[in-house]
């Protein structure tokens, strides 16, 4: 933001941006996994997003840093739910959470190297163009590991790839009946409504700087405390889901938990130590991991026929108010001069998830088994 001056919706708008196109293409990525395969869209999109990150890495301007966002928006936007149809082909009920949440640490590493080794390799190299440049170039090593090892199915399960579903009538037809399932709605709502919570995490490295007084490094420092604890936490969350039986006690305990956390974080006055700053953050991002379980809990709930556009349609969701809100709350920012409403609008939102998650969202372990086909 310093070197080319933004503002904080400005910047609000390069993370919408991609957001936005990441968005945008949940419902397409679940037609085409299912119409060509895993392997074939993820490969393709991997090289558009490291195209992306170069551009990114050279931008020197506003407009090509919006542009390389958009680009890494589309490129990204297939990761995720290709991984979680990957899961549901290659393993069983009872350690499909504990998968899930495995994958989702693998990304909180990514979210590690980008809060603690980009700023460390950016005060040491007299700027963070050239260590992004590197770190975009590691994705040429990733796609090469793809085409060699992934593999759509097990052995003579098939791909389940079906051309038919690039027909727009049966795409029609797959969204219906997605919508039309009455347990999928309560996570449909919460996901709309949380992603505000998540923009907070976002913005919270400028709110350490801003607020708290802490140099980039020390609040990317701290503020990576938050994700690096998602790295255990995805996988330790999924391991106690599966091993309970149960998806919702552990959804909404954590929720809960992780939503009193984030307050106490926030609150935090000027001048306490890293060490307890660190520790509440990595609190918060252990329980907070508890995310990962709604979409365990959707694939159980749809049919696997339809099951890659019903996770894009979540996963596009769990975006879409994060769409709005990462510039909504810069701009609340930039309007009152202080965090206040931001973050008092970020745990509204979280307090009514879990409103959601209590009332309305029911048990969905073995959820129509025979259905999604195991």
């Amino acid at each position: 933001m310093d070197e080319l001056g933004l503002t904080y919706a400005v910047a609000g708008l390069l993370s919408s941006a991609f957001f936005i196109c990441y968005t945008s293409m949940q419902i397409p990525t679940g037609v085409l996994i299912e119409t060509m395969g895993v392997k074939k869209i993820v490969l393709s999109f991997m090289a558009l997003f490291t195209g992306g990150a170069v551009l990114f890495s050279q931008g020197r301007d506003v407009g090509t840093l919006l542009a390389a966002r958009v680009i890494m928006g589309l490129g990204s936007s297939v990761i995720w739910v290709s991984t979680l149809k990957l899961i549901s082909m290659w393993f069983p009920t009872e350690k499909r959470a504990t998968a899930t949440g495995l994958a989702n640490s693998a990304g909180g590493i990514g979210s590690f190297m980008a809060y603690i080794v980009l700023p460390f390799l950016s005060a040491t190299m007299g700027g963070w163009h050239t260590p992004y440049l590197a770190i975009s170039s590691m994705l040429l090593i990733t796609m090469a590991l793809l085409a060699i090892f992934l593999k759509d199915a097990p052995t003579g399960m098939g791909s389940h790839a079906d051309s038919s579903h690039g027909n727009w009538s049966v795409v029609k037809e797959n969204i219906r009946d997605v919508l039309a399932v009455k347990e999928l709605r309560p996570f449909i709502l919460a996901s709309l409504i949380g992603g505000v919570g998540w923009a907070l995490i976002l913005w919270m490295p400028k709110f350490l700087m801003d607020v708290r007084q802490l140099s980039y490094v020390d609040a990317n420092l701290v503020s990576s405390s938050i994700t690096v604890a998602m790295i255990p936490g995805g996988a330790s969350i999924g391991f106690i889901s599966d091993r309970l039986r149960k998806r919702k006690p552990p959804l909404v305990w954590g929720s809960i938990i992780s939503a009193i956390l984030l307050s106490i974080f926030v609150a935090l006055p000027t001048g306490t130590s890293y060490v307890v700053m660190g520790f509440v953050g990595f609190a918060v991002g252990l329980f907070w991991s508890t995310w990962i379980l709604g979409f365990s809990m959707v694939s159980e709930i749809l049919p696997r026929k339809v099951l890659g556009t019903g996770l894009g349609i979540y996963n596009m969701c769990n975006f879409v108010s994060s769409i709005f809100a990462a510039p909504l709350l810069g701009g609340l920012v930039d309007w009152t001069h202080t965090y206040a409403a931001p973050i008092l609008l970020a745990l509204s939102t979280l307090a009514i998830q879990i409103l959601i998650f209590i009332c309305l969202v029911k048990e969905t372990y073995l959820w129509n088994a025979s259905l999604i086909g195991r």
